[in-house]
């Protein structure tokens, strides 16, 4: 399977690309020329990123298209030549929201606390030998420098993001929820509306949940 991601310095879509090439899927990709950390991330993992956007860049060879929010059909090139063709395409928080019930999952979530909550939970797991795959929101260093720490697909532990209730592709077996208060005023225009978000996400909890 060769799946190419339009933004793939994000730090949330390198760390996929991390995940999806440890499970044996082809990459390619493409971003705007600036240098971030995540040069060095997609780097390790054998993918250089277009360095910029360009409809020549989706190729026929191409199953699936993972992207960045912050692009859309009508200001990206790429995704605009995808939608023609029909390729399946994806957010972000789609993508991870698949690979969450691909395995016995947790959403690391709330305002404050969420990529250090992480990574400390990931530093557990592997030090416990535990068959877990976690995606944290930045480079960690007990991950190597990487954004992920990859020992197994039986437990997926990942960062979830509240904004535009973007957790809500997420499905979670348990939720660690560090803290709530007002944020993203853009979206939530007070406390009440992104409490309720968050209390839509409790919900999501199956029976037996945590």
């Amino acid at each position: 399977m060769k799946v190419y991601f339009i933004g793939a310095k994000g730090t949330g879509m390198a760390a996929l690309a991390e995940i999806l090439a440890s499970r044996g899927a082809r990459l390619a990709g493409s971003d705007v020329p600036d240098s971030f950390y995540t040069d060095a991330v997609l780097a390790a993992i054998g993918l250089e990123p277009y360095q910029s956007f360009d409809a020549s860049h989706i190729a026929e060879d191409i199953d699936i298209v993972l992207y960045s929010d912050a692009y859309n059909v009508s200001n990206n090139p790429e995704m605009a030549r995808s939608a023609s063709l029909g390729l399946p395409m994806f957010s972000f928080a789609q993508a991870l929201g698949a690979l969450s019930r691909l395995s016995d999952s947790s959403g690391v979530a709330g305002v404050h606390g969420k990529t250090t909550t992480t990574a400390m939970t990931g530093t557990l797991l592997a030090r416990l030998g535990c068959p877990a795959t976690v995606l944290a929101g930045s480079a960690v260093a007990s991950f190597g420098g990487s954004c992920t720490m990859r020992a197994g697909s039986r437990y997926f532990v990942a960062e979830t993001d509240e904004y535009r209730r973007h957790f809500l592709h997420f499905s979670p077996r348990r939720i660690l929820l560090t803290s709530i208060e007002s944020d993203h005023q853009d979206y939530y225009p007070d406390y009440q509306s992104i409490f309720d978000a968050y209390g839509e996400y409790l919900d999501s909890l199956p029976p037996g949940g945590l």
